[in-house]
């Protein structure tokens, strides 16, 4: 369902703005992560409120994809991009590592709420920096 919902974002980031939709996907999704932290055991609750933190997440894809896309020079947009990708990878290990290590020594809500707070101040640092970004058209 995220996959598919995609191209309606992509769609919406064009219209709306990508920086907006980033911001407003980065606060979303920190509510959908309190939401999951405040789930008391893994129940049908907790998988409805990881859909939709999906689609969510499906909302900051084309949205960032397509802001790196407008920023970089077009001589170094494969560089960029192929960058780009490593980054979002190499962040879905590490995190996952740090995911698992944080649930064994405080608990499975605990790095819920880490990331919550963290993707907050990250949507309150990309909502402030928005008119300082250049993009190349």
């Amino acid at each position: 369902i995220p996959y598919l919902l995609s191209f309606f974002f992509a769609e919406l980031a064009d219209s709306f703005g990508k920086v907006n939709m980033i911001s407003l996907g980065l606060i979303t999704a920190s509510i959908g992560l309190f939401t999951i932290a405040s789930v008391p055991s893994i129940s049908a609750n907790f998988y409805i409120a990881a859909l939709g933190l999906g689609v969510i997440l499906a909302m900051l894809r084309p949205a960032s994809n397509g802001l790196i896309t407008d920023i970089t020079p077009l001589a170094k947009d494969g560089e960029m991009t192929g960058i780009y990708k490593m980054v979002f990878t190499t962040g879905g290990f590490v995190s996952a590592i740090a995911f698992g290590i944080l649930s064994d020594a405080f608990g499975l809500s605990f790095p819920f709420l880490v990331l919550a707070v963290l993707l907050f101040v990250m949507a309150l640092l990309t909502y402030s920096i928005k008119r300082k970004i250049i993009v190349n058209t």
